[in-house]
């Protein structure tokens, strides 16, 4: 596995950004492709799809970001792509796929048993500057349903499987709260929201015939978010080169995190149950 080429719009940024890593830059789309075997995504969810299609186009794997789209039918459209054109891919749910939170995710599957669930994003994105991440504006447009809901719902789906039916409700300003039920039986609750009076972590807990389990948090959420994108790299080279049977968390695994949120979007508007079944 070798980082070789980078590929961006703004070219000035393009070849600082080859330079720091001693790789190619490109900002023609075409050339890039032709220089890469799989192709990593960083880009906003409206961006997304339309170079997951020219990936395929050009027979790329592809490691995309999370949400794979905000339409689950195109999210869907781009996981049969991936699949019908014999081309791997992987999605970016960087708490799943850090080291010690996919310990602790393993242990709480294999005990199993799990009644209900909650877990909570509470942060300052969209009401702090001095957030890292407030100058985004696609984070401002979407809000925390879009941004921080794909690794609670991701979360939920890993340890307590299919969800038929969502609930959802929007509190104040971008407050979301959401119950899933799931085919298991179990129920799992979220709430999120990007603009928090006040800087406080939330928690995740699991209840059921083990007992509770509180899913320990990151130590340092940057340098695990890196080791976990060297993990899902690894995966999807191993899958590449067959060295591996499949990718837990591929691009069909993110369409259904896409439909799980888009049924919170339309409970929030219809005020009413959703059922993905249907």
């Amino acid at each position: 596995m070798r980082f070789s080429s980078v590929f961006g719009r703004k070219r000035a940024a393009v070849e600082q950004l080859a330079a720091e890593h001693g790789v190619q830059a490109f900002d023609d789309l075409g050339e890039f492709f032709g220089s890469i075997d799989i192709v990593g995504l960083a880009v906003p969810p409206s961006a997304q799809p339309e170079l997951v299609r020219a990936a395929v186009a050009s027979g790329k794997h592809v490691l995309m970001e999370k949400p794979v789209s905000t339409n689950p039918s195109e999210a869907r459209e781009l996981a049969v792509a991936l699949a019908d054109n014999g081309l791997s891919s992987a999605v970016f749910f960087t708490q799943l796929l850090m080291p010690s939170t996919a310990a602790q995710i393993d242990t709480i599957v294999r005990a199993g048993g799990w009644h209900f669930a909650r877990t909570e994003s509470f942060s300052q994105v969209l009401n702090n500057a001095g957030h890292p991440f407030h100058g985004t504006a696609w984070r401002h447009e979407v809000g925390a349903l879009w941004d921080t809901g794909p690794h609670a719902v991701a979360l939920m789906l890993a340890v307590l499987g299919a969800i038929g039916s969502v609930t959802a409700t929007r509190g104040a300003h971008d407050l979301s709260a959401l119950t899933l039920h799931h085919h298991s039986g179990a129920i799992s609750s979220v709430a999120l929201t990007m603009d928090s009076g006040a800087p406080f972590a939330g928690e995740t807990v699991f209840f059921g015939t083990a007992g509770r389990h509180i899913l320990a948090p990151a130590d340092d959420w940057n340098r695990e978010a890196a080791d976990a994108y060297r993990v899902v790299l690894e995966l999807l080279v191993a899958r590449v080169t067959g060295n591996s049977a499949s990718i837990p968390y591929d691009a069909a695994f993110g369409a259904e995190v896409t439909e799980v949120l888009a049924a919170a979007a339309r409970s929030m508007s219809s005020g009413g149950t959703v059922h993905l079944d249907a």
